[in-house]
C-alpha cells in the first residue's frame, strides 16, 4: 500500500541528490573564479555585504582582519585601542554591521575621514555640559532592498523579523512575542532536528506522534508541536518563508538560516492556531563567495555531513546562486532503530535591471527509516510511570521493510520596486510531500503483568500544496510622519490523502521481550480501515499599517478576510462532507518606547482555524480565538543582550474533542468544546552581554483550563500541555592567551509535568512527570577557518520521558548520556 507519492516527487531521489552534488562541484569552480564587485567610496562600501570570519581577539588585530575581509581602509590611533578586545564576528552582513559589532562595548565609534574610515572615541559630555561629537556616523538602512531583512550582526540575538508582519520590522517595534533561533544558536548547540533547535525558544512543547528527541528515531508522523498550550496543525502551522508545509517530511536544518516562532494568534496569516506558528527562514544566495563543509559524528553510530556554497555567478553580481546539501546516517539508543536522510537545496537569485529581482528556491529531501513507536506507560492513580525496562528496548520487532518520507518544494518570488517608496511582490509555491509508514510489529498498551497487544500497521500520507500571494507594500506620509502599509491577496489549495490499516498479531510481554514470538505483519497483507481525501481551497485579502504616532509610539493594525471551502471524501463508504467558512480577523498592537533601552507593548488579536474533525452531523465549526498580550522588550549592554517579558491570556472556542457518547472503538466522532482559557508569563534572554560570553534563556509559566461547565472536560488542562518550562544555555569563549578561542559552556532544561486527557472519551486527567536535563559544550575556533564543537548530552544520565502522549504508546525516553562532535571548515 503506497500513496503514489513517487509519481509526484520523482522516484529516483538518490539520482537527484547525486546531480545536486555534481552541480555543487561545478558551482564551486565558477564561484571561486569570480571576484566580488565593490561600491565606490567609503560610505558606499559600508553598505556592501560580505562574509566575515573574525575570531574574538585584541581589537587592534581584529580591525586589521576587518580591513582585509571588507576591503575598507581603516585608520586608528593605537593608543585608543590598546588593551581593548572584541567578540567574534562571523556570518554574512554589511561591512557597517561588522564594524559596529567589533566596536560594541569599547566606547569607540567611527566616521568618514576622506577616503578612509576613522576610529574615534564615542561622544563625551564635557564639564560644562556640552557634548563633543566626532565625525558623523554613517547609519545602516533599517530595511533591506526588496523586502529583505537588514543584515544581522550574528550571535544568538536577532534585531529584526518579517514573519509576524510580512514586512521587516525591528523586534523592539513589533507588539507581539517572537522567539528567534539564529543560525549560530543552531550550530553552537548542535541541533540535529527542529525539536532540539526550539528548546531555547520557550513555551513550545513537542508532541509524541512526531517521534522522540535526539537519537530516539522517527515516529508515526513528522514533527508535531504545541505552542502556548495550543496544538499546531502539522500541515499548516509549520511554515517555510511564510508558506505552509507538511511536517511529515520537514526540511533538514542545513537549509535553514533561522527559525522564527510567532507567539499568539496567527490571524494575519488567516487559518492558524491561537498559539501561533513556526516559520523556517531559508538560506538565500549571497553576493560574496562563501563555502563551508561540516561533519558530525556521535553516539549510536550517528554520522552527518553538510556542504554550503554561495556567491555571484556573474561579474556584476546580478545573478547569484546557492546550493546546500546534507546527508545523515543516524542510529539510535533503541535497538534496531535507524534512519538515512539526504537533502539538496539549490537556489538562484537574479536582478533584472535596476528595479526587479527574481528568487527561485527548490528543495528535495528523501529519508528512509525504521520507525520507533515508543513505549507504554503504567498508570498509577493519575500518574504515568515508566515500566522497569531498558531504554534500549524496542517494544516490538524492527521492521524489515523501511518506511519512507520525501518532499519536493519550489518557491518563486518576484519583486518589483515602484518608484522609491513602493514594492510589489508575487510569491508562488508548489510543494509535494509523502510519508509511507510501515511498522510490522509494535506493542500498544500494557497490563499489570507487562503484557502488551502487538499490532502491524501501514499508513500512507500524501500532501500537495499550491499557493500564490500578491503583495504591495510601501511608505506614505501623513500628519508630518512616515508610515508603512501593506496590502495583499492570497490563494492556496491544500490536498491531503490518507490510507491506513492494521491488525493484531497477538500478545507479548515487555519484560520477557518475546515480541518476535507472534510473528510480523506485512504492508501487502493489510486491508485499509481508513481511506480519505481532504481538500481545502482558501482565498483571502488583508491590509496592515504600522503608524508612527510619535517619535516613540507606534501603532500596528491589520485586518483580514478569509474564505475556506472544505471537502472530505471517505473512499471506503463514499460519504462526502463539505463546509464553507468565512471570517474576519483583526490585530491591533501598540509599542511605546519608555527609555532608550526599554519598550512597552500591548496587543489584541484573533484567530480562525477550520478543522476537518467530523461530528455525527458533518464537519465541525472552525476554532476561533482571541488573545490579549502585553509586555516589555529591552536591550542592554550596548544592544548586545535582549531581555523580554510577556503576559498573555488566550480564549479558544470550538476546540475539537472526542464525543463522550461514542461507542468506542466503533465510533470516533468529535464535538466542539466550549471555551478553553490559557493564562501565561514568558521571560526570554538572548545575546552576548560581554565579549565572549553568550547566553540564551527562557522561563515560562502557564495555567490552562476548559472553563465551560457543560463540557465533559470541564476543569481539565489541555492534552499534552506543560505548566512550566525553563531553559538556559551559557558559554564563555576565552578572549586572549594561549587558549584563545576555547569555549566552555552548559545547557540546562527543566520541563514540568505534562497533562493528558485520559482515553478516547475524556473526562479524566493524568500526568507524565517532568524532568531536568543538563548538557555540556566545548568549542574551539583558534584554527583559521575552523569551528570545532563537542557536546555531552544528558551528562547526569537521567532516565526520563522526553516526549509523551500518555497511556498505550508513543512515549519516548530521552537519550542516555551521549556525545556529539562537530567540525566545520569555512573557505
Amino acid at each position: 500500500m503506497t500513496t503514489g507519492a513517487k509519481a509526484h516527487i520523482g522516484g529516483d531521489g538518490w539520482t537527484a541528490l547525486a546531480g545536486a552534488v555534481t552541480m555543487t562541484t561545478a558551482l564551486a569552480s565558477t564561484l571561486a573564479a569570480l571576484p566580488a564587485m565593490g561600491q565606490e567610496g567609503p560610505a558606499g562600501q559600508l553598505q556592501v555585504e560580505r562574509t566575515f570570519d573574525i575570531p574574538a581577539q585584541a581589537l587592534t588585530t581584529a580591525l586589521v582582519a576587518f580591513g582585509q575581509q571588507s576591503g575598507i581602509q581603516v585608520t586608528v590611533d593605537g593608543a585608543l585601542v590598546r588593551d581593548l578586545s572584541t567578540a567574534a564576528v562571523r556570518g554574512t552582513m554589511t561591512n557597517e554591521q561588522a564594524l559596529r559589532r567589533l566596536l560594541a562595548g569599547t566606547g569607540l565609534t567611527y566616521g568618514l575621514d576622506g577616503a578612509t574610515i576613522a576610529i574615534q572615541r564615542a561622544a563625551q559630555q564635557t564639564s560644562d555640559g556640552l557634548v563633543e561629537l566626532g565625525p558623523v556616523r554613517v547609519e545602516a538602512d533599517a530595511t533591506g532592498r526588496f523586502g529583505d531583512l537588514p543584515p544581522e550582526p550574528g550571535g544568538f540575538k536577532a534585531d529584526y523579523q518579517a514573519t509576524a508582519t510580512k514586512i521587516p520590522l525591528a523586534l523592539r517595534d513589533t507588539p507581539q512575542a517572537i522567539s528567534v533561533v539564529t543560525r549560530e544558536s543552531i550550530e553552537s548547540r548542535q541541533a540535529l532536528n527542529l525539536q532540539t533547535a526550539l528548546e531555547t525558544a520557550g513555551n513550545i512543547t513537542p508532541g509524541a506522534t512526531g517521534g522522540g528527541g535526539t537519537f530516539a528515531g522517527n515516529g508515526f508522523r513528522g514533527p508535531f508541536f504545541l505552542l502556548r498550550g495550543q496544538f499546531l496543525d502539522a500541515d499548516r502551522d509549520i511554515r517555510a518563508d511564510g508558506f505552509a508545509i507538511a511536517s511529515d517530511a520537514l526540511f533538514d536544518l542545513a537549509a535553514i538560516e533561522r527559525v522564527e516562532v510567532v507567539k499568539g494568534p496567527s490571524g494575519f496569516y488567516g487559518q492558524g492556531s491561537l498559539g501561533g506558528f513556526i516559520n523556517l527562514v531559508r538560506k538565500k544566495p549571497q553576493p560574496d563567495f562563501m563555502a563551508s563543509a561540516a561533519v558530525q559524528a556521535g553516539s549510536f553510530d550517528t554520522y552527518r555531513g553538510e556542504v554550503d556554497l554561495t556567491g555571484a555567478l556573474t561579474e556584476d553580481e546580478t545573478i547569484r546562486g546557492r546550493i546546500i546539501g546534507s546527508y545523515e546516517d543516524a542510529g539510535s539508543f533503541v535497538d534496531g532503530i535507524e534512519s538515512d536522510r539526504a537533502m539538496a537545496s539549490p537556489s538562484l537569485e537574479a536582478y533584472v535591471g535596476e528595479k526587479t529581482r527574481v528568487l527561485v528556491q527548490t528543495l528535495f529531501q528523501r529519508e528512509e527509516f525504521v520507525p520507533n513507536f515508543g513505549i507504554p506507560l503504567i498508570q498509577n492513580g493519575n500518574i504515568n510511570e515508566i515500566p522497569n525496562i531498558s531504554r534500549s528496548l524496542l517494544i516490538g520487532v524492527p521492521s524489515r521493510e523501511k518506511s519512507e518520507a520525501e518532499v519536493f518544494d519550489t518557491t518563486v518570488r518576484i519583486d518589483r520596486e515602484i518608484g522609491d517608496r513602493w514594492l510589489a511582490s508575487l510569491l508562488l509555491q508548489t510543494s509535494n510531500s509523502a510519508r509511507d509508514l510501515i511498522n510490522e510489529n509494535y506493542g500498544y498498551g500494557i497490563a499489570a503483568n507487562g503484557n502488551t497487544q502487538i499490532y502491524a500497521i501501514s499508513y500512507a500520507f500524501d500532501h500537495e500544496r499550491w499557493a500564490g500571494e500578491l503583495r504591495l507594500d510601501g511608505t506614505v506620509d501623513a500628519f508630518g510622519r512616515e508610515h508603512k502599509v501593506l496590502f495583499g491577496l492570497e490563494r492556496n489549495t491544500r490536498k491531503d490523502e490518507l490510507v491506513g490499516g492494521g491488525y493484531t498479531l497477538g500478545i507479548a510481554n515487555i519484560y520477557a521481550g518475546n515480541f518476535a514470538s507472534v510473528g510480523a505483519g506485512s504492508s501487502r497483507n493489510i486491508t485499509p480501515f481508513i481511506d480519505q481525501d481532504t481538500r481545502s481551497d482558501n482565498s483571502a485579502a488583508y491590509g496592515l499599517a504600522v503608524l508612527n504616532l510619535t517619535d516613540k509610539t507606534k501603532l500596528l493594525a491589520n485586518i483580514r478576510f478569509d474564505r475556506a471551502d472544505q471537502k472530505q471524501v471517505n473512499n471506503l463508504t463514499g460519504a462526502i462532507a463539505k463546509k464553507t467558512n468565512q471570517a474576519w480577523t483583526m490585530r491591533f498592537g501598540i509599542t511605546q518606547e519608555l527609555t532608550e533601552n526599554v519598550s512597552f507593548y500591548a496587543t489584541y488579536a484573533e484567530s480562525f482555524n477550520p478543522v476537518f474533525n467530523v461530528s455525527r452531523s458533518g464537519i465541525l465549526d472552525p476554532e476561533t480565538g482571541t488573545g490579549y498580550e502585553y509586555g516589555l522588550k529591552s536591550e542592554w549592554f550596548d544592544d548586545r543582550l535582549a531581555a523580554n517579558l510577556s503576559i498573555y491570556r488566550q480564549d479558544l472556542d470550538n476546540r475539537p474533542i472526542f464525543d463522550p457518547t461514542n461507542n468506542f472503538p466503533l465510533e470516533r466522532f468529535f464535538v466542539s468544546a466550549g471555551r478553553h482559557r490559557t493564562d501565561g508569563i514568558e521571560i526570554e534572554l538572548a545575546g552576548e552581554p560581554y565579549p565572549g560570553f553568550t547566553v540564551a534563556a527562557a522561563a515560562t509559566w502557564m495555567k490552562n483550563r476548559f472553563i465551560d461547565p457543560d463540557d465533559n472536560n470541564f476543569g481539565l488542562r489541555a492534552d499534552d500541555s506543560i505548566d512550566h518550562q525553563f531553559s538556559l544555555y551559557a558559554n564563555y569563549e576565552l578572549q586572549s592567551g594561549p587558549l584563545q578561542g576555547l569555549g566552555i559552556g552548559a545547557s540546562v532544561f527543566n520541563v514540568g509535568k505534562r497533562a493528558h486527557i485520559a482515553g478516547f472519551l475524556g473526562g479524566t486527567q493524568n500526568y507524565t512527570p517532568g524532568y531536568t536535563r543538563t548538557d555540556l559544550h566545548l568549542s574551539y575556533n583558534g584554527f583559521s577557518g575552523w569551528d570545532l564543537g563537542l557536546q555531552v548530552r544528558n551528562v547526569t544520565d537521567e532516565v526520563y520521558i522526553e516526549n509523551s502522549r500518555s497511556g498505550g504508546a508513543q512515549n519516548y525516553f530521552g537519550a542516555p548520556r551521549s556525545v556529539l562532535f562537530r567540525a566545520k571548515k569555512s573557505f
